[in-house]
């Protein structure tokens, strides 16, 4: 059987590649287009049960990321909040506070306080400024409100 001879352009990108792929391979040209076109027209289909394995897995996959965009488009539930227990700091000087009655569990009066220690603090009451034990003392609000 003798041989043909085709004259065919092609386009200088893929000449450019099939001279690389040539050189790497120690193929001649001649050679590797013979081979692409004889394994172009000899192709087969694929198997019937391969296509329908890969047809039904390839909609799974497209279900599950349908399913993974739908929940990243949707907005997440705020977290629920949480009761931040209050601060502790020490008093200063300006805070407002309220005085136990000594003789009972009441707070009485507000004030303001002029001067703290370790375990005291000095309050300007109504009648003058008077030191107390910080356990007879609460806090009501920081030094810049007015008392009332």
């Amino acid at each position: 059987m003798a041989d043909h001879l085709l004259s065919v352009s092609i386009p200088v990108t893929l000449y450019r590649q099939l001279v690389s792929h040539a050189e790497h391979t120690g193929v001649s040209q001649q050679d590797l287009v013979v081979q692409a076109l004889t394994a172009f027209l000899n192709a087969k289909g694929i198997d019937p049960a391969l296509s329908a394995y890969l047809e039904t897995r390839l909609q799974a996959i497209k279900r599950e990321l349908q399913t993974y965009v739908q929940q990243q488009l949707t907005p997440a539930p705020p977290p629920p909040k949480e009761d931040i227990p209050p601060t502790i700091r020490p008093l200063q000087v300006g805070d407002i506070v309220q005085i136990r009655d000594p003789d009972s569990p009441f707070y009485l009066q507000k004030a303001v306080v002029v001067s703290t220690s370790l375990i005291r603090a000095t309050v300007d009451t109504g009648m003058g400024k008077h030191t107390f034990l910080k356990r007879d003392i609460r806090f009501v609000a920081s030094g810049n409100h007015e008392p009332t």
